[in-house]
């Protein structure tokens, strides 16, 4: 199919948003295996690129790349709570890109599922598509 990138957005009503708040953030295992396999892909990909380099070089990389990739910049503020990767509560972002539960009386088209799934701590699972303009009505 060539397809370079596919996401999942469940429908979601405002009477069973809490049922799909919990269901999202105790089925989280899929998230972890997603990335932990597309890092066994990237070492791949980078064993052979290895074998190029010059081995006088260091390797570490930038360390604020080194950072992100492990987590340590979390991204905006927010009060939600962040389990494995998935917000507790269906979110959008306010004008200065700051986490926000979402307001609106619904429906809900949260992304679920998608591939490839983003790094650390690009976190955009239970994100709230039908506010933002490219995805909503």
């Amino acid at each position: 199919s060539e397809c370079l990138f596919l996401e999942l957005l469940p429908y979601v009503t405002e009477e069973n948003k809490a049922d799909w708040e919990e269901y999202s953030a105790a089925n989280h295992d899929w998230l972890r295996e997603g990335r932990a396999y597309q890092d066994s892909q990237q070492e791949d990909e980078s064993d052979d690129e290895k074998e190029d380099h010059d081995e006088s070089e260091n390797g570490d990389g930038d360390e604020d790349e080194r950072r992100l990739r492990l987590g340590y910049d979390t991204g905006n503020f927010t009060s939600l709570e962040l389990v494995s990767g998935i917000y507790s509560e269906i979110f959008t972002l306010d004008e200065e890109h700051n986490i926000l539960p979402a307001k609106h009386p619904g429906p809900y088209f949260p992304i679920w599922q998608l591939s490839p799934i983003p790094p650390v701590p690009r976190e955009f699972i239970n994100y709230d598509t039908f506010e933002h303009p490219k995805y909503g009505p």
